[in-house]
Parts: structure tokens; sequence; C-alpha cells
């Protein structure tokens, strides 16, 4: 589960944290998705309708409308991008959305010491995802670890324009939600550092920043 839209400043890690970012983490090799799943960016209000009411149904956090409806305008955040995923009938056609996840393309900044890299700028990118969501009844099938994989690629071929990189993948983790916290751990993620009081509306309020390198 993943915060609100905002940007985050972090305090100096400590020894043992830092420690702990010397090794990366090696993410893990994703499963082939099943042959009814297809994944692919928003294009109508439909679409973003649907993601909408994913995250409203699963999240805690409400999001703003501009938060769906920058998908889709002409002149669209160039740091939002999401990708969704849809589920096939034997009778449909596009199919029943059943999941999304929704990033945020961001540069390096100086003063956030959570993350080992990216350090320049200039070339480097990393990805916030913002939210991450399946239904239940889609669950175990691969489909989140299939959306990860798919908007970190799509997030790639939109920064290769701008001659950059993607370095880094992150989220904040619920800490009263271990589920989801042993979900990104298992596909490569790695626990960094826990911010006490992140979500104000929440018992417990911390959230663990999590992360892991991009392999292109």
């Amino acid at each position: 589960m993943t915060p609100p839209i905002s940007a985050f400043q972090s305090p100096l890690l400590s020894s043992h944290i830092k420690d702990s970012l010397i090794q990366p983490p090696q993410p893990s090799s994703p499963r082939p998705i099943p042959p009814q799943l297809h994944l692919s960016p928003p294009s109508t209000q439909a679409h973003t309708t649907s993601l909408r009411r994913i995250n409203s149904l699963l999240l805690p956090i409400p999001y703003p409308t501009k938060f769906y409806s920058e998908l889709l305008e002409p002149n669209a955040e160039p740091s939002a991008c999401a990708v969704l995923a849809f589920w096939r009938g034997a009778d449909e056609d596009e199919g029943q959305v059943v999941g999304g996840v929704r990033v945020r393309i961001e540069a390096p900044m100086p003063h956030v010491h959570s993350l080992p890299y990216p350090k320049d700028p200039e070339v480097e990118r990393r990805i916030y995802i913002s939210t991450l969501a399946v239904l239940s009844p889609w669950r175990g099938k691969g489909i989140g670890e299939g959306l990860l994989e798919s908007v970190i690629r799509e997030v790639e071929r939109r920064v290769a324009k701008e001659n950059v990189t993607v370095k880094v993948v992150y989220a904040h983790v619920w800490e009263g939600n271990p589920e989801a916290l042993e979900w990104y751990l298992g596909r490569g993620f790695k626990k960094c550092e826990l911010v006490q009081s992140y979500y104000r509306r929440l018992k417990p309020p911390g959230a663990w920043i999590i992360w892991r390198p991009v392999e292109s």
C-alpha cells in the first residue's frame, strides 16, 4: 500500500541502514503471465474510472480526481504513468479491469538520503509506486508482478526519449500490512527505513520505505 501524492523528505540514515544499502537487493525473475491477461496503459475515461474504483475498494487512502484524470489529459503530467490489468473472458473483447498500478517518475533529490541511487538528476530517474492493487478473485495469478514489470518497461520507454535511465523503483508500505510487505520482499525489494507517523489517519501510522534496482 502506498501513500498520498506528496514529496517525501527523509532524515539521514542511521549506520545500520546505510550498511544495508551496500549490497542492492536482487529482483526475482517474473513468472509468465496467464494468456487471459492483457497489460496496457489506460486510454479511456472508463479505464481510469475502473482504476479509481479498485483503489477506492482496496486502499484506505483516498486520491483526488486529478490523480486519475491527468493520465488521459493531452498535456498530461509527464511524471504520471499507469498500467492496467485486463482479464479476458471467453466472450470478452477488451476484458475486465481487475487491477492497476500508478507510478510517478522522479528525478533524484540530493537531500533525500534514504535511497542509495540515482545520484545524477540530469541523466537518472527513479520510479515511485503510488498505488498497486489487484481485486482478490484474481490474486495469486502473477498479475501484481506483471503490472510492476510492465509499468517499469513503460517508464523506461518514456524516459528513453529524454536520454535518461531509470535506476530505482521504490514505495512506502504501511507497517500494518505485513502481507504487502512480504509480497514486495519476495520480488526483490529490500526494507530501507521505517518512517514513523507517515500515515496520519492509520493505526499504526508508520510506513516502510522499500526499494530495488531497475534491471535494464
